[in-house]
């Protein structure tokens, strides 16, 4: 019945193994903050050139720089035309008002890093008349017109993004000042395509595209480490144990 005895000491340490297990573990890498620019939807080609903040891993609370992550999120607006050059109607599918975009990370001006992506405004199906005959009273003709369809209000959104983990290109987002980060983002010229009879459906129309490209740094923060409180209850808990023993000892004897 001399068991109890230790019951303070096993308790107090039970306690200080509670009290360290408390502190959490290695976190793994957390986004740290986000910095956005919108481009306005315009008509291709187009530019738009803009700055967003570099990561300051001084400042209280954060750790290395472990990634980076560029993304763009687009979108367009548009129509599409489709012409037969048949005389008979035909059907088309998939036709798109599409505008590839490409993000390029500048330093000095040139440029570092390159993302790019395709946005459409799309699909849309139908059928498209054959050629017409149309009477023309200023040269006293009648001449033949391939058939159109127009299909407007076509939509679309699509994200495309890239991710740095190379010390070299983390080196380039990262600065212990406040650094504003060059970009540019380019609209090439339109694309119009879809599915129809192979020699006698063509595609064209119009289309606008913008976008909103945003930064997220991630890093690893500090990690924790036992309070010292912790470790001097553990230290006593420790103690106290070797001391129940050896009284629980003399006392045998």
């Amino acid at each position: 019945m001399r068991i109890p005895t230790i019951l303070p000491a096993l308790s107090l340490l039970s306690l200080s193994a509670v009290a360290l297990g408390a502190a959490p573990a290695a976190a793994a890498e957390i986004l740290i903050e986000s910095f956005s620019h919108t481009t306005a939807v315009q008509a291709p080609s187009f530019t738009d050139s803009f700055t967003l903040s570099s990561y300051n891993p001084n400042l209280p609370g954060r750790g290395a720089l472990t990634s980076v992550t560029l993304q763009v999120t687009a979108s367009a607006q548009g129509s599409v035309t489709v012409l037969n050059t048949s005389q008979q109607s035909q059907p088309f599918s998939n036709a798109t008002a599409s505008v590839p975009l490409t993000l390029d990370f500048l330093v000095n001006a040139t440029a570092v890093r390159t993302l790019t992506g395709t946005v459409s405004a799309g699909p849309a199906s139908g059928t498209v008349a054959g050629v017409q005959m149309y009477y023309v009273p200023a040269i006293d003709m009648t001449l033949p017109f391939d058939g159109r369809a127009t299909v407007n209000g076509l939509t679309g959104t699509t994200t495309f993004s890239l991710r740095f983990t190379d010390p070299a290109t983390l080196a380039l987002f990262s600065s212990t000042s406040a650094v504003s980060l060059s970009f540019s983002l380019h609209g090439a010229s339109g694309i119009y395509a879809g599915s129809g009879a192979a020699g006698e459906v063509f595609f064209g129309g119009n289309a606008l595209a913008g976008a909103v490209t945003t930064v997220y740094y991630y890093d690893d923060p500090p990690q924790s480490v036992p309070e010292p409180a912790s470790m001097a209850l553990l230290g006593l808990g420790v103690g106290m144990l070797g001391f129940t023993r050896r009284l629980a000892s003399r006392r045998q004897d």
